[in-house]
């Protein structure tokens, strides 16, 4: 009897592992994924989940979608029918894993590809961004009776022949021995009146509060935050940007490319075993 029920629940586990998934109709669909998840552990159920929405959705990084806890039998899914017809739990997944890297491989190509095009152009006014200085960066809090504000404080000197009307920056905060930093973000300030050459002036800005400068309580009151500030692109008296073309920071998108090349490294750890 006890035999029986082993030789049961083995076979219960192969039928598991071996179903495949019906798309010939919404209903098939939906009872094929359902017979594949029923008994899956929560662990490979994410995987599953998560491979489903970067099939789906052609997404490198499907944890930042609206998707990723969605219900794998959903209607929402179907649009990826011609890719996982046919296919078990762990074609599915596997699946999920190469649409990621390849997604990551081609943002990588593009973010490298950019990095060249943005040194090459900003060596064409190497002198004046050379000759605007931006000093004492620092990212600190404001506190009042209601609420705690971010502020992003620095001084620039225009040492340039350009009058500068806007500035276009980046910033990145971080914290000593952390690998990725607290916030890699653009900001812009219009100056009132300008930036003449040979003037200088103490800034103190403050972050949308809903954008990525914000206050967080996560890291905001850190005593050992650095911020660092480079000006990625600005406007002359008459509002013409100096660099017309990628309005990026070639540092920004190293760090980008280097973020997602271990996130590469890290799917194709679990493509391997």
């Amino acid at each position: 009897m006890q035999r029986s029920a082993y030789v049961l629940m083995f076979s219960l586990i192969l039928t598991g592992c071996s179903a495949r998934v019906d798309t010939s109709t919404p209903e098939k669909y939906r009872s094929s994924i359902e017979a594949i998840t029923k008994d899956m552990p929560p662990e490979k159920k994410k995987e599953f989940q998560e491979s489903l929405v970067a099939i789906a959705f052609d997404t490198a990084d499907p944890t930042t979608t609206l998707f990723t806890s969605a219900d794998p039998a959903s209607p929402l899914f179907i649009g990826a029918g011609d890719k996982i017809k046919g296919k078990t739990a762990d074609e599915i997944i596997k699946l999920g894993y190469t649409t990621r890297v390849a997604k990551l491989d081609l943002a990588i190509s593009e973010d490298v590809a950019a990095i060249h095009r943005i040194s090459s152009e900003r060596e064409k006014y190497r002198n004046i961004f050379e000759a605007i200085h931006i000093d004492a960066p620092k990212y600190r809090i404001s506190k009042s009776m209601f609420s705690q504000q971010a502020v992003i404080s620095f001084r620039i000197t225009n040492n340039s022949k350009v009058t500068v009307k806007k500035i276009y920056a980046h910033g990145i905060l971080s914290s000593p021995g952390r690998t990725i930093p607290w916030v890699s973000d653009d900001f812009n300030y219009e100056f009132t009146g300008g930036l003449e050459p040979g003037e200088s002036k103490n800034l103190d800005l403050e972050p949308n509060m809903f954008g990525e400068w914000r206050y967080n309580s996560d890291y905001s009151n850190r005593p050992d935050l650095k911020l660092e500030v480079s000006l990625v692109n600005l406007e002359d008296a008459t509002g013409e940007k100096l660099l017309k073309g990628d309005p990026g920071d070639a540092k920004a998108k190293e760090i980008d490319a280097a973020e997602k090349q271990k996130m590469k490294l890290e799917i194709e750890k679990k493509l391997s075993k």
